[in-house]
């Protein structure tokens, strides 16, 4: 794991204990904006996840190839 992942976990994890202390309005308001911006780059998130997708077919069976490739409709449903 490289350092920058492991910052990003270590960030992840902050965020995900700063949420779970906050009220519920507020926490829907984060994770509605969240989401939005989700939708809102589908299009690039996609792009970028099809090179990773093809550089894991290389490393890993076909199974877990498909737990990575996200589509329109897994997008939607985070």
């Amino acid at each position: 794991m490289t350092e920058q992942m492991k910052h990003m976990l270590v960030g992840a994890k902050g965020a995900a204990k700063r949420l779970a202390t906050m009220d519920g309005a507020t926490r829907d308001g984060i994770l509605t904006d969240f989401a939005n911006e989700l939708l809102k780059n589908a299009d690039y998130i996609l792009e970028e996840n099809a090179k990773d997708v093809a550089a894991a077919r290389e490393k890993l069976g076909e199974v877990m190839v498909d737990r990575l490739k996200l589509t329109k409709q897994r997008i939607e449903g985070m």
